[in-house]
């Protein structure tokens, strides 16, 4: 997912719940969640769908959603965004944080 248009049909018009990480391969605190993100994307499959998006390739993208630091999560829920999340957490925050968003 490149562009502010492919987002909108995969993420935003999706409807459902979601979590967007904005990443570079270059990051090493992107490098250290991607293992905990592919965790939580079997434990929430079916739930929550998961997108990646490479901040430096997708500039557009990144500007839109203004992206000024690696990671960011964005979580949304019926299309609209609900929770920025910049930095490295821990699986035990993220687990807490989509269980909330689930429950909301």
């Amino acid at each position: 997912m490149t562009t502010p248009e492919q987002f909108a049909a995969q993420v935003t018009q999706a409807g459902g719940p979601a979590l967007v990480d904005f990443y570079t391969p270059a990051c090493p605190p992107c490098r250290r969640l991607a293992p905990i993100l592919a965790e939580l994307e079997k434990q929430y499959q079916g739930r929550i769908a998961f997108f990646r998006v490479d901040a430096g390739r997708a500039d557009a993208l990144a500007a839109e959603h203004r992206i000024q630091a690696v990671p960011t999560l964005l979580l949304y829920r019926s299309g609209r965004q609900t929770l920025r999340i910049e930095g490295l957490r821990s699986k035990e925050d993220l687990t807490r944080l989509l269980d909330g968003l689930l429950t909301e």
